[in-house]
C-alpha cells in the first residue's frame, strides 16, 4: 500500500516526491498499488513509480520489459546507483513510443520501478528535467 507522510510517498520501503504541479492518476491498475502514475500538465508523457516483488532480479526484469518492447533489437542496460540503492536503467523505443526505466533494489527485498514512457518529442525522455528531478529523489526508507 501507498502512504503519504511528511510530504512524500512511501511504497515498499521506498520513498519518493512528485514535481508541484502534476497530475496524480488516482485509479491506477491493480499491480500497481505499492505506488502511482503521475502526467506533467502538458501530458507529454506518463511517469510510474511503485515497488514491487520479483524473484528474477532488476537486470532480468529489466531485459524482459525492453525485449517485447523492442522486437528483438536490443537495448544496453546500465547499472545505476540513486542515492544508495543499486540496480539498472535502460532506455528504448519501438519507432513510436520511448521507454525509460530504472529499477532498484530496496532493503525489503522489494524492487522500486521508475518508468516514463512518452510517444514521439525530441531527445531522450531521461534528459526531462522534471524526470531527472523526479528520479533523484527516491531513496531508501529510514
Amino acid at each position: 500500500m501507498l502512504i503519504f507522510k511528511d510530504g512524500k510517498f512511501h511504497a515498499g520501503g521506498a520513498v519518493f516526491s512528485v514535481p508541484n504541479g502534476f497530475y496524480i492518476k488516482t485509479s491506477p491498475q491493480e499491480w500497481r498499488e505499492n505506488g502511482l502514475e503521475i502526467r506533467p500538465p502538458d501530458e507529454s508523457y506518463v511517469l510510474s513509480m511503485y515497488a514491487t516483488e520479483s524473484g528474477l532480479g532488476v537486470y532480468r526484469e529489466t531485459e524482459l520489459d525492453f525485449s517485447g518492447l523492442l522486437h528483438g533489437e536490443t537495448a544496453e542496460i546500465l547499472p545505476i546507483t540513486v542515492n544508495g540503492l543499486s540496480g539498472c536503467q535502460c532506455c528504448g523505443t519501438d519507432g513510436i513510443a520511448q521507454l525509460y526505466e530504472v529499477r532498484l533494489e530496496l532493503p525489503t527485498g522489494l524492487q522500486f520501478v521508475f518508468a516514463a514512457l512518452r510517444r514521439g518529442g525530441p531527445g531522450k525522455i531521461y534528459n526531462i528535467p522534471e524526470i531527472k528531478w523526479t528520479l533523484g529523489q527516491v531513496m531508501p526508507e529510514r
